[in-house]
């Protein structure tokens, strides 16, 4: 049977005995979302996982999130572990968990799923607690269901405020449009006398990003000599949902990385570059009017993304403005792109042996090779941008990937 990276890993815990069940099935297997799971026994699972190279995102008391690389398809899986459930504020009794657990079937591909009725009870609880609204998504699987079934399951929602019934009445009128998706969650909140603090205004949002946009960029950069090895570790990276991840290319002069307005400054003046010589005053004037609109150019690039950092995002930069200083060291590009640019937050210079990268790239010499991650080193130490090095040539792609993400998590810079 040929599965996902996420069946397998689901199916493979069931094998080694961890008793566990699946609380929503993804509307696609292929590169899904995060896969809810529910289980008995945290220590248990975390011992397997950690033996597995899966690396712990985040860890409350009643929920951990993993993470696992996948190297056949470039595909991520975010597995999200609860031990208990809440509605609203309620956390449910210890006999409903194991009620739900002991009435799981494992199917045919080996994964563990909750009772069919069950799953769409949790469903819609889940849409109205965690969600705040419902989705097409939901709705879609709501709409498959055979709602008058439900009523089985009332002796086990019994804890419930209200008689299961009349929820899976009020989800049936909304079915037939009797009533709006955002009265049935306001309804269903009220019964639980459950306000919830995430229901905030535009207002408060827009105030919330600008505050986290006033603590400086989130940019994470990859940096080093052509061939060692960024593009196929950023390309890897931006496949994560934990947390929300951007790629940005930094590299001068590719279009599709570039707003318009900076391709027709550019494409302009380069020709004005080579209509009048280096020597030339107008050619030594053109030369520094394309340096500085490279420079507005890149920090385009830099701040497109603030919004998108206000809101807790990260975005991995494949390259950075500093690179036009390496390419060619004059003190005006390094004030210009180091010290007048904004810092990044963090650095992974990609290293290795130069003969292995010359390979790679034929076109540097070793000599260049090595001259070139000397500089970097130097750089970065003399104006005080914390870096990491990381040798592509002595491991497989995965393990830097894993490195990375294990580092950044390490330092406080993505989950826990």
């Amino acid at each position: 049977m040929n599965l996902s990276p996420h069946k397998k890993l689901l199916a493979r815990l069931g094998s080694v005995g961890i008793c566990y069940s699946l609380l929503r099935e993804p509307e696609h297997w292929g590169d899904s979302g995060d896969i809810d799971i529910l289980v008995r026994d945290f220590d248990e699972l975390s011992v397997v996982f950690e033996s597995w190279g899966c690396l712990e995102y985040s860890s409350s008391s009643n929920n951990k999130k993993y993470l696992k690389f996948d190297e056949d398809t470039g595909w991520w899986s975010h597995i999200d572990v609860v031990s208990d459930i809440f509605f609203g504020e309620i956390s449910v009794p210890a006999g409903f968990l194991d009620a739900l657990i002991g009435s799981a079937k494992t199917g045919e591909d080996g994964i563990c799923r909750l009772h069919p009725h069950d799953e769409i009870i949790l469903l819609i609880f889940h849409a109205v607690f965690d969600k705040g609204s419902f989705s097409k998504k939901y709705m879609r699987r709501i709409s498959n269901a055979n709602l008058d079934k439900l009523y089985e399951q009332s002796t086990r929602y019994d804890f419930l405020p209200w008689p299961l019934q009349v929820y899976i009445e009020t989800i049936s009128e909304m079915e037939r449009g009797v009533i709006k998706g955002e009265d049935v969650v306001k309804k269903i909140k009220k019964s639980f006398n459950y306000y919830s603090p995430s229901d905030k205004t535009l207002l408060s949002k827009v105030a919330c990003r600008l505050k986290a946009l006033k603590r400086g960029n989130r940019a994470i950069v990859f940096l080093g000599p052509d061939g060692a090895g960024k593009s196929t570790i950023t390309e890897s990276i931006s496949g994560l949902r934990w947390p929300k991840t951007r790629r940005q290319f930094m590299g001068p002069n590719r279009g599709q990385a570039m707003s318009p307005l900076f391709i027709t400054l550019l494409s302009f003046f380069g020709k004005l570059r080579e209509k009048y010589a280096k020597g030339n005053p107008v050619g030594f004037c053109v030369r520094g009017a394309w340096q500085i609109i490279c420079y507005f150019d890149f920090l385009e690039r830099l701040y497109r993304h603030s919004w998108f950092w206000g809101s807790g995002g990260v975005v991995f930069f494949d390259r950075y403005a500093c690179d036009m200083y390496f390419r060619k060291p004059t003190w005006f590009n390094e004030k210009l792109f180091i010290s007048f640019f904004p810092k990044p937050k963090f650095v992974f210079l990609c290293t290795g042996d130069a003969e292995k990268i010359h390979f790679r790239k034929p076109e540097l010499t070793i000599s260049e090779i090595e001259t070139t991650i000397d500089l970097y080193r130097k750089k970065l130490l003399q104006h005080g941008i914390p870096f990491k090095e990381i040798n592509t040539t002595s491991e497989i792609p995965s393990k830097n990937i894993y490195h990375v993400v294990s580092h950044l998590i390490g330092i406080g810079w993505i989950g826990k």
